[in-house]
């Protein structure tokens, strides 16, 4: 009959408790692994929405400062054209001196 070697059964016991512990950790890790790569998704769709909301931003303020450039353009175009009338009317007209 053989007898059990007590370091063996002792070293074997070890192994099976670091092996228990080495798989949890890979679970944690696993787990850990699987959030970050939620958040990562999650930040990366925030990012897109935020990029699409500036290119709209940027539109709506080129158009804007479009607008405005085209009324400033008109109101100086009416401003022109009043003066231009306004100086008409107080205008001498030429006259040509006797010879």
């Amino acid at each position: 009959m053989v007898t059990p070697d007590l370091e063996a059964i002792q070293d074997n016991a070890q192994l099976k408790v670091d092996l228990r512990k080495a798989q949890e950790a890979c679970e944690k890790l696993s787990s850990q692994l699987t959030e970050s790569e939620a958040a990562r998704e999650q930040l990366e769709k925030a990012a897109e929405e935020n990029t699409e909301e500036a290119t709209v931003a940027r539109k709506a303020r080129e158009m804007t400062l479009q607008v405005k450039k085209d009324k400033c353009g008109k109101a100086s175009s009416i401003k022109k054209n009043a003066f231009c009338k306004f100086a008409k009317c107080f205008a001498v007209p030429n006259r040509t001196r006797p010879t």
